[in-house]
């Protein structure tokens, strides 16, 4: 136990599992990040994650929420997405809309988003943040001058959009010694 964290581990699908954690934590603040992204990325390894990455964000996230409200959590943080945002001028924030008009695998992760964030932002009983931030890049990324994008790239395999049709929005990633 570091800087006063326990870890806590529950299967997001169990629903009683998760409840009992939470409950026993007894946080003031629940910051949810459920994601299965792939270890590499490649339009198939992407596809193929994709439907348990939906899941696990809807079905588990429900979970965590439900069991944030029953342990009175006062205020929920969410993992959302800046990159999925209608591009425009200027600078996106949580208020842009989303592509909804996009390719059919961006419109129905920007449905899946846009269903998670008004299921947090909707709920009276406790204070919900909707974070929206972009790619990961750094150290241990598919983001990096040695990772899958940059390979992709170099052999023209990587869609490039150009000419203000695409938001790309970043993160930056450092790893600290111990």
């Amino acid at each position: 136990m570091e800087h006063g964290i326990e870890p806590a581990i529950a299967d997001v699908f169990d629903t009683d599992a998760v409840k009992a954690v939470v409950s026993r934590a007894q946080p003031e603040v629940v910051i949810e990040h459920l994601t299965a992204l792939p270890r590499t990325y490649t339009r198939q390894s992407m596809s193929a994650a994709a439907a348990f990455n939906t899941r696990l964000r809807v079905e588990g996230g429900a979970h965590v929420l439900a069991a944030a409200q029953a342990a009175g959590v006062r205020r929920y943080l969410r993992q959302s997405i800046a990159f999925w945002a209608v591009s425009g001028p200027g600078w996106a924030d949580e208020e842009t809309p989303l592509a909804f008009e996009a390719s059919p695998a961006v419109a129905a992760d920007a449905r899946v988003v846009t269903e998670l964030e008004h299921r947090l932002l909707g709920n009276p009983n406790l204070e919900g943040i909707a974070l929206r931030y972009g790619f990961f890049y750094g150290p241990g990324t598919w983001f990096t001058p040695d990772g899958d994008v940059a390979q992709q790239v170099r052999q023209q395999q990587f869609p490039i959009v150009g000419n203000g049709a695409g938001v790309w929005s970043w993160l930056h990633i450092r790893l600290y010694p111990k």
